[in-house]
């Protein structure tokens, strides 16, 4: 069975339009719709190095908690840690 990791990179993103708009959650709206027919195991790492961004994405992992996806999410203050957790087997 094909493992699919994905890694979302918001360390050079700008939060503020987030802050004015109900984006965040258009943005777990459409991680739901593309990741609630994969039938492939996988990851999803986050890569949030702001507090902003660390705390809109423990907002969408809210969101997401208790639907039934696939993939294990996990947030990550750095880039390196979040490439290690997708290259390993756990």
């Amino acid at each position: 069975m094909p493992i699919h990791n994905v890694l979302w990179d918001f360390r050079y993103a700008d939060p503020q339009p987030l802050i004015i708009s109900n984006d965040l959650e258009n943005i777990a709206a459409n991680f739901r719709k593309t990741y609630w027919n994969l039938k492939n195991v996988g990851k999803t790492a986050i890569v949030a190095s702001t507090d902003l961004w660390f705390s809109f994405v423990k907002i969408f992992m809210k969101f997401e908690e208790n639907k039934k996806i696939s993939h294990s999410i996990q947030i990550f203050r750095f880039m390196d840690e979040a490439i290690k957790w997708l290259g390993s087997k756990g």
